[in-house]
């Protein structure tokens, strides 16, 4: 359990790393230190339920994207990530 609380939410931060072909999602509490979820293989509704489970309730999301000479959008999987754990009800700050 994250004792970092706003309020009554207990938020922690979500790094969303989205390559062409790999959709990478690593949650922390808000020093980023402790990892609480961290997963490539599963979907963002599972990584919302284990949140759930910790008793997170909000997400500060971080995307990141490839740097370097070739694109530095993040891939396709990033908005799918982003949508489905708000449809899980975690709230997005």
């Amino acid at each position: 359990m994250c004792n970092n609380r706003k309020g009554d939410q207990n938020i922690a931060v979500a790094y969303i790393y989205a390559t062409s072909n790999e959709t990478f999602v690593h949650i922390t509490d808000l020093t980023g230190r402790k990892t609480i979820v961290r997963t490539t293989d599963t979907s963002s509704q599972d990584v919302a339920a284990r949140c759930k489970q910790n008793g997170i309730t909000a997400l500060h999301i971080k995307l990141l994207a490839k740097g370097g000479n070739g694109t530095k959008t993040p891939g396709h999987g990033t908005q799918s990530a982003l949508r489905a754990l708000d449809r899980a009800g975690m709230k997005i700050a």
